[in-house]
């Protein structure tokens, strides 16, 4: 049953991005034939950022 709820999830987000495509181009927006995924680095910020430097983020944010 769970299966089947994943693949019913899957259909409707296949079909959803099927049709935001051809909304996309009817507008006259392009649309890249793959995603750019090769050149996207991989998260540099990853394991950098402690829960004890949030309120120096939050500062800058505030300023």
């Amino acid at each position: 049953e769970e299966l089947n709820r994943l693949k019913k999830l899957v259909a409707q987000l296949y079909s959803r991005t099927q049709l935001l495509s051809t909304l996309l181009t009817d507008a006259g927006i392009t649309i890249p034939a793959e995603p750019a995924l090769e050149k996207i680095s991989p998260l540099k910020w990853s394991n950098k950022i402690n829960v004890d430097d949030i309120d120096k983020y939050i500062d800058r944010l505030n300023e």
